[in-house]
């Protein structure tokens, strides 16, 4: 007997989308397959590992897979219970970064026996500067545990045509490229330490390498616009928070660097020397900056009460598919050692956050979310220019300085600077 699923997802309705919005997309976004006839010769079960670069990737990948397929994805999408209806049509499973999920690794696992295609996105996230992100270590893990072919996607130009951080849709065409890397007979004959090394290789992906080398074009005269979510450190005077973005022109408003970002994804101004190539050069450069800051501030160099981060937001609290709750309007500061929030409204409690207790963390354009004892809490940037990803990274490395102790973050500290 066929073991039932919470979530499912049928020919029909796989048919109906792709005649809809698939075909949409495909016009849209001049949609290309290559090696698609991998497709064809490897049959389910069997998984897929894409990049995960652009917002209609699950839609990308269905038009061009001929089975219904399953998703893993966010338990933050299932948190509107309309949006939740359909996804689950869709074959979305959902699946929470910070805790433990043994529902999601039985719909996973019955996925497989049933004979179905499933899609795990390694990164766990979308790419903010187009190059691929950590890959979570669990997949390996997992690959080892199903047994199955594994088939990975490399979206080429979807970050271009369509940023994370960007409203704005830059013409041009995107191509999956389909390649088998694992067979069922090489992880069961394979370590995990060897299929994360696989993966890790054959997923490694840099949007700007392929672009340098490719013929293609993505025209949009608002390319820049929105830039200041991804881009939060000037590489000139290293200023935090300065950098804005408008047209195709970014502009620091402290020492006045000016640079133009061209149809080939490149920043452009010859009078500023060692000026980053692109966006995965310029965001490896302010996280050194970042770094730098960051590592001092825990050395004792800095007052303890002045804030090393500070933003208006409002919050929300939740846990995992619940919907989110409205809290209170506030001040949100980051220190060496917690986050802070202070409400306006005096008839509410704050909250005190020490880093080390901060787990699951995920962002958006204007806000950031993560678990503590148990409880989701969102904090919603109010300023159009407040940068997730600069809450996100400085979070992450005062995480690891203070777990790595004195020496290594010494050590780290002169790492950051030699990259600056």
């Amino acid at each position: 007997m066929a073991e039932k699923l919470r979530i499912q997802t049928h020919h029909w309705f796989t048919t109906l989308i792709n005649c809809t919005v698939g075909l949409l997309l495909r016009g849209k976004y001049d949609l290309h397959a290559e090696n698609s006839k991998v497709l064809s010769d490897v049959k389910p079960p069997y998984i897929l590992l894409p990049t995960h670069a652009n917002l209609w990737d699950p839609f990308f990948l269905n038009y061009c897979i001929p089975y219904p397929t399953f998703f893993v994805t966010s338990d933050a999408l299932f948190r509107n219970r309309f949006i939740a209806y359909w996804l689950k049509h869709l074959g979305c499973i959902p699946k929470s970064q910070a805790i433990p999920d043994i529902e999601t690794i039985r719909n996973i696992m019955a996925v497989i026996r049933r004979g179905d295609t499933l899609c795990l996105y390694p990164e766990g996230m979308q790419t903010w500067d187009g190059a691929t992100l950590p890959l979570n270590p669990a997949t390996a893990r997992l690959l080892k545990l199903l047994k199955v072919p594994v088939i990975r996607v490399i979206s080429h130009g979807a970050f271009s045509t369509c940023p994370r951080w960007s409203r704005n849709r830059r013409q041009g065409r995107v191509t999956l490229n389909f390649k088998q890397i694992l067979t069922a007979e090489e992880i069961r004959a394979s370590s995990v330490e060897a299929i994360q090394g696989v993966i890790q290789r054959e997923l490694s992906y840099n949007e700007w390498d392929w672009l340098s080398r490719s013929h293609r074009y993505f025209n949009n005269f608002f390319g820049a616009h929105g830039m200041e979510k991804v881009l939060y450190a000037c590489p000139s005077c290293g200023s935090i928070g300065s950098i804005r973005g408008s047209l195709n022109l970014v502009r620091c408003g402290k020492c006045g660097l000016i640079a133009r970002f061209n149809n080939k994804g490149r920043f452009i101004n010859p009078r500023v020397p060692g000026l980053p190539e692109n966006l995965h050069e310029w965001n490896k450069r302010q996280r050194a900056r970042l770094t730098a800051i960051l590592t001092e501030a825990l050395r004792g160099a800095r007052d303890g009460n002045a804030p090393l981060l500070f933003n208006t937001v409002l919050a929300y609290t939740g846990y995992r598919v619940s919907p989110m709750k409205r809290y209170a309007r506030g001040a949100l500061k980051l220190y060496s050692d917690r986050l802070v929030f202070t409400p306006t409204d005096e008839d509410r409690k704050g909250f005190e956050f020490p880093i080390e207790g901060i787990d699951g963390i995920a962002f958006l354009r204007r806000h950031i979310e993560f678990y503590f004892d148990h409880t989701l809490y969102r904090f919603r940037f109010l300023s159009k220019y407040g940068s997730s990803l600069k809450w996100n990274d400085a979070i992450g490395i005062l995480k690891d300085c203070r777990l790595e102790g004195d020496q290594a973050m010494t050590e780290r500290r002169q790492e950051a600077l030699a990259a600056l």
